[in-house]
């Protein structure tokens, strides 16, 4: 058997899902006792968020310098690096949204716009 080489995701749970997976697949092949052979480096996200905050704060500020009167966060992880109070610009969470839209399709309020949906 190979030695698997693994970067743990961006917190411990998300490393564990990934070890989980890994050995659950190599005892389904292999069968009995047998687990993976794995090499794991686990990633601290407290210094890769620093980072990143402080790129993302810089990137918005930039964009704002140029014009932008608002941002769109389009991607999951962005709202977790910076918040409204943290830009002096309005930012638009689209997990957040797409999560409302979803829950409007659902469970329409009384004053709900229609949601045109495509299906």
């Amino acid at each position: 058997m190979k030695v698997i080489g693994l970067i743990g995701g961006m917190s411990w749970n998300s490393t564990l899902e990934y070890y989980r997976l890994i050995n659950e697949m190599i005892a389904t092949r292999l069968g009995g006792l047998h687990s993976a052979r794995i090499v794991l480096y686990s990633l601290d996200f407290e210094e890769i968020e620093c980072a990143q905050r402080q790129a993302c704060l810089r990137i918005v500020e930039g964009l704002r310098v140029r014009g932008a009167e608002g941002i769109i966060l389009g991607c999951t992880e962005l709202p977790l690096l910076i918040h409204p109070g943290d830009v002096q610009i309005p930012l638009f969470d689209t997990t957040r949204l797409h999560a409302e839209a979803a829950v409007e399709l659902a469970l329409p309020s009384k004053n709900a716009k229609t949601i045109e949906t495509g299906i």
